[in-house]
This record gives structure tokens, sequence and C-alpha cells, in this order.
């Protein structure tokens, strides 16, 4: 999930998580203080990560995040704040969907006909 958030104090992310995480799903965060206040709320692990083990712990993490920066600079140079989740979804939609090649057309098929 990734959601725009104006800023990243503990109200701001309870508000997000709560609308947008489901009430039994596990969650596994990087031990950041703001997560550590809500720990008791949500059923999350909180598990503090040091920078110099983060990308053997959480490796996907940034490669997604520095993927997002570079197609947020590159394509969309002027990136408004109004449409930054848009932006951010359809980065979602292409990084979910890029092994799908194969089976393209049958998925093409399968969205004409339920929508």
């Amino acid at each position: 999930m990734q959601a725009v958030c104006a800023d990243f104090t503990v109200e701001t992310a309870r508000n997000t998580i709560t609308r947008h995480v489901a009430q039994n799903a596990k969650m596994i965060t990087d031990g950041y203080s703001t997560y550590q206040s809500l720990a008791g709320e949500f059923a999350m692990d909180v598990e503090k990560v040091p920078s110099k083990q983060a990308h053997i712990k959480l490796p996907w993490v940034h490669t997604a995040i520095g993927n997002a920066k570079k197609v947020l600079q590159g394509i969309y140079q002027h990136t408004r704040p109004g449409y930054l989740q848009n932006y951010l979804d359809e980065f979602c939609y292409k990084l979910n969907r890029r092994y799908f090649e194969n089976d393209i057309f049958d998925r093409i098929l399968i969205a004409c006909t339920l929508t």
C-alpha cells in the first residue's frame, strides 16, 4: 500500500492505517518512531532495522522507492501534489504487473468482460 501523506505525525499515520489497512492485517515496519507509538493499537511488528542492514532485511523496499522517485523525477517533472496519489497508484499498478507480459492478452480480455 502506498498513500500520500501531508506529514508523518502519529495522528496522520493512525488515520492512514485505519483507512487503508484491514483490521487483522499484520504489518512489519522499520521501527520508525511513529510506528513504535502505534504498535499497541494495530497488529504490527515494529522492528528497529539499522540503516546498514536495511538493504538486507528490506531489499525490495529500497528498490521500489528508488524506482518511484526516478519515475516521478523523470516522467512527471512538474508533479502537482493533487495528482501525486494518482502517479503512485499508476506506479504500483505497473510494478505489480511487470511479469504479466506473456498473459497480457488474456488479462485484457478478462478486464474487458468484467467492466
